[in-house]
């Protein structure tokens, strides 16, 4: 095939004819010399290239503002939990807790002594998580309803107990210690009465989440597994399981910032 070119310098004839070597069908050539404007050099399409960079400038923005957003998020929540776990630790130091000594001490597992403490309590159901009016008739109790009037401080934990029969439990408030001493008032609710909480050795596993009764058994069985690991033996009682639950948090404290426990008198 004859080419016709506007100038005599043989360039496009020898880019021709170098390619035709490499080509191994006739076809190949004229489609592809078929396809060369000789005439003037290719034209651009400036509004295509213009799109593609506009397309992907904005894809580079949209990918920078997401992850913006993503660290922005991140930090917010991290803040957040930092808020709640700071509030939360000042919230639990606002109380007067239990006092108690630890005498033995393995990660969360511990081995406590315990003295005389004296309760208010009443009945519930563990799962109830005082939503059956137990909490109520408590709170009432220390906010004056009491026969001698009398505003009596919260303190930690609330404590619940199993009965032998594991079908009831009594769920109690710790009375803060200068008032045990001087003496307790007198309930005015039949459902509340005062009783003494006997002192002596525990063993406690401590452990987070929403309290109810099947993550109070799951922790009562790794308990009752380290004890037997440690050589330790529960003290058996007619009235009482020996058993008991505590938690120190508000009912709207998040299950993972909640500190529960589980405690086996020992003998």
């Amino acid at each position: 095939m004859t080419i016709n070119l506007p100038s005599g310098d043989g360039g496009y004839l020898h880019i021709v004819a170098t390619a035709a070597k490499q080509w191994s069908r006739p076809s190949d050539i004229g489609q592809s010399v078929l396809s060369l404007d000789a005439s003037r050099p290719p034209k651009m399409d400036w509004n295509a290239i213009r799109h593609r960079i506009a397309t992907w400038v904005k894809f580079i923005k949209e990918k920078q503002m997401k992850r913006r957003q993503m660290i922005y998020l991140s930090v917010m929540a991290i803040l957040v939990a930092a808020g709640v776990f700071a509030w939360n630790t000042m919230a639990r130091a606002a109380y007067e807790s239990a006092e108690y000594k630890v005498v033995a001490s393995d990660g969360k597992f511990e081995v406590r002594e315990y003295p005389d403490l004296m309760l208010v309590a009443t009945k519930t159901k563990l799962d109830a998580q005082g939503r059956d009016g137990s909490f109520m008739k408590l709170f009432r109790y220390i906010s004056g309803a009491n026969q001698s009037e009398k505003k009596i401080s919260m303190t930690t934990p609330v404590f619940m107990e199993n009965d032998k029969a594991d079908s009831a439990v009594q769920m109690g408030f710790v009375m803060p210690k200068k008032l045990a001493e001087d003496g307790v008032p007198v309930p005015t609710d039949e459902g509340v009465d005062v009783r003494k909480r006997v002192g002596g050795r525990f063993a406690v596993l401590r452990f987070s989440g929403q309290l109810n009764a099947k993550l109070a058994k799951e922790s009562e069985a790794k308990l009752r597994t380290w004890m037997e690991n440690k050589g330790l033996v529960a003290e058996d009682s007619l009235e009482s399981s020996g058993v008991e639950t505590a938690g120190y948090d508000p009912p709207f404290t998040p299950g993972p910032l909640r500190r529960n426990e589980v405690l086996i008198r020992l003998k």
